[in-house]
């Protein structure tokens, strides 16, 4: 709300501001935030009095109107996050005295690195219904964080390049080749979880034994709800888990489109490797997901080491970028050049203006077969790999034969 300037703006000083304008208020837009003095009960309380059926008892002419019925589920979901039973939306609330889940609740980016510990992911997983899809959000989230804050998991990349020195500069602001495999390893994988996991469930519907679903029943057993919002949840949470895969990270157009940008950047794979990789994880490859934070502290402690962001430990330092040279500056024109040498310029003469061998550094890495860090094998630096038959078609089309395309084959 401060970069918005909106944190103070009152709304008398609102009306004001627009009374003074006159005709130029016409069409402008004004931001403000009308709920910036509350304090989270204050919001839970207007949640809980909003709807013509509210959560709490309210007279007639005391309603305030709202868009739905009423804000239980939406209250219920919030308890969830905070690791809390919110007991506004319970039938004897205003009898106890009930209480918000006191603001710890927090939702946004699945992956957020924002915090050190994703409280709210950790507590909606206790509960059977989002338990039931493991905890492989909460590693990746974690490897997420490792990898952007670690030096060693990056690479040197050219960005730049200078036209008077012929210097490329690279700087170490992209992951290695092996890091960015295992993310989209973790995403093919992620995505192959939630789709079983919704085919699973529409079979459950579609056999008429939803209500033995492992998260309807738990939503209704859940007495920390009325029986009105238990309802709300159990039908929100059915139409959602029918409608498609909670998550769909990573599928042919992802594949497709990073296996182009990886090409335009230069990374350091083979072609189309993740078309490869998703190929594989629906064939049953996979590998294992990374640990948590807190796994990896526990298994270095059990070493004898320090935590992997202590310190002492953590590379924080980013180097600088690196200057590589690809040819060495003319030292005279082109005419002067054809003179010196009283012949005109040849393709050998531009190449022993490299300041390394190119045909050598090609050749020497010219390997047949390579494994990747999760040990599969795959092709690298060749026109075509190994055990590979080259098949020719030929299409013509013949007006005798009844206007069919003919296909020859030659292998």
């Amino acid at each position: 709300m401060q970069n918005q300037g909106v944190s103070d703006l009152k709304s008398t000083k609102l009306l004001s501001i627009i009374d003074s304008e006159g005709t130029k208020a016409f069409g402008k837009v004004y931001n403000f935030a009308p709920i910036a003095d509350w304090s989270t009960p204050d919001v839970i309380n207007y949640l809980n009095h909003a709807g013509v059926e509210s959560c709490s008892p309210t007279l007639p002419n005391q309603r305030i109107p709202a868009y739905i019925d009423n804000f239980g589920l939406l209250l219920a979901i919030y308890g969830e996050g905070g690791s809390d039973t919110c007991e506004i939306v319970m039938d004897d609330a205003m009898d106890r005295g009930g209480n918000s889940c006191n603001g710890t609740a927090r939702y946004g980016c699945t992956v957020c690195g924002m915090v050190s510990k994703d409280h709210s992911g950790l507590s909606m997983r206790e509960l059977p219904r989002w338990g039931r899809f493991g905890d492989s959000f909460t590693r990746l989230r974690d490897y997420f964080i490792r990898t952007s804050v670690d030096v060693q998991y990056r690479a040197f990349h050219p960005r730049a390049m200078c036209s008077v020195t012929n210097n490329v500069y690279l700087q170490p602001n992209v992951l290695k080749a092996n890091v960015l495999e295992k993310l989209v390893y973790f995403g093919a994988q992620m995505t192959e979880d939630y789709k079983h996991a919704h085919l699973d469930f529409k079979a459950c519907y579609e056999r008429g034994d939803i209500d033995n679903d492992i998260g309807v029943k738990d939503i209704m057993n859940d007495t920390s709800m009325s029986f009105k919002v238990r309802k709300q949840y159990r039908d929100a949470y059915i139409a959602r888990m029918l409608k498609s895969p909670l998550y769909d990270l990573f599928s042919e157009k992802h594949a497709v489109l990073l296996s182009f940008l990886w090409t335009l950047h230069g990374v350091n794979t083979s072609p189309y490797r993740p078309v490869k990789i998703l190929s594989n994880v629906r064939k049953g490859k996979r590998i294992p997901f990374p640990k948590t934070n807190d796994e990896l502290n526990e298994l270095r402690a059990q070493q004898g080491l320090k935590a992997w962001d202590h310190k002492d430990v953590l590379n924080r330092d980013i180097p600088d970028a690196r200057a590589y040279q690809l040819f060495t500056p003319p030292q005279d024109t082109l005419k002067g050049l054809q003179s010196s040498l009283n012949r005109k310029v040849t393709e050998t003469d531009l190449i022993n203006l490299l300041p390394i061998n190119m045909e050598s550094y090609w050749l020497q890495n010219n390997k047949s077969f390579m494994v990747d860090s999760n040990g599969f094998h795959i092709t690298r630096l060749t026109n075509l790999p190994l055990y590979t038959r080259r098949i020719k078609l030929k299409y013509t089309f013949d007006p005798s034969l009844s206007g069919r395309v003919v296909v020859t084959v030659k292998i």
